[in-house]
């Protein structure tokens, strides 16, 4: 009897967790709702999603928004729809590439996006020119943009744990920039133009090949690199511009050498002719 009672009383409670499974909201219905509740802040974080509803681009006050700790592959359009945005939270995703539309949120001053899985980022991310705070430590990336010159406001960029071989020369734009974070990447050299990263307050290359600066120079901090970058770079284009402006040089030297070779060859000539 009490075997048949302990039975009946779990049979009921599986019964009733099956009907609580059935009843709780997917992750995008609990989006949904809270998009149609947002004010100016709107956090979405670890729900599970594995798409940002487009509803999200309605949000035209919104000046917050977190869905970091999601599995998005991707930011949907719309979110270029949301001008007052400062803060946009996006790391620990799956994101592979950004739309286009990012470099719409002119307001924008935080833009995480670590932990994800960007291989590259669009030229539009020079449209941001109020951004202060980039981390994009953790993705694949193999190269930066030269619009990330555009970006003159940035305070902080964390690009540690990337993919990247070089740095674009843009980078020396970049004049209130006071911490770089480059650890763990496949950086031989710095462009000359760093020596223009007079704010710099932090560089970190550990983890890197780094022999241009050396990696003692690189240790004695911000103000030694830009003096050694000062000393062996002939004009913030860097060497490899110097050696261009030497080769144009014997190239026109040479190619005025031979032009008087082959002026007199025929003023000879024509004398020649004129005695004949």
């Amino acid at each position: 009897m009490i075997r048949r009672m302990l039975l009946l009383v779990l049979m009921m409670a599986l019964a009733a967790s099956s009907t609580i499974a059935q009843d709780a909201p997917s992750p995008e219905d609990i989006a949904l709702e809270a998009i149609a509740n947002a004010g100016t802040y709107l956090n979405l974080s670890g729900l599970g999603l594995s798409e940002l509803p487009a509803e999200v681009g309605r949000l035209n006050r919104l000046e917050a928004l977190h869905v970091q700790q999601n599995d998005l592959t991707s930011l949907p359009p719309e979110i270029g729809q949301m001008p007052p945005l400062v803060t946009l939270w996006a790391y620990d995703n799956e994101i592979t590439a950004l739309p286009p539309e990012i470099g719409q949120l002119h307001y924008l001053r935080n833009l995480s996006l670590s932990e994800n899985r960007l291989t590259s980022l669009p030229d539009e991310i020079g449209d941001l020119f109020n951004l202060t705070n980039l981390q994009l430590e953790g993705n694949q990336l193999r190269e930066l943009p030269a619009a990330i010159g555009e970006l003159r406001n940035l305070d902080t960029l964390n690009l540690a744990r990337n993919d990247l071989n070089t740095l674009p020369d843009e980078i020396g734009n970049l004049l209130n920039l006071r911490l770089l974070d480059l650890r763990d990447n496949n950086l031989e050299r710095l462009p000359c133009s760093a020596m223009n990263l007079y704010q710099l307050d932090l560089i970190d290359l550990r983890g890197n090949p780094i022999s241009f600066p050396p990696a003692d120079v690189i240790d004695s901090g911000p103000a030694a690199m830009r003096d050694y970058l000062a000393q062996h770079c002939n004009e913030p284009g860097g060497p490899d511009l110097a050696l261009i402006l030497i080769a144009l040089v014997l190239a026109t030297v040479g190619g005025l050498m031979l032009f008087g070779v082959y002026r007199q060859q025929n003023v000879v000539k024509t004398k020649r002719k004129v005695q004949s």
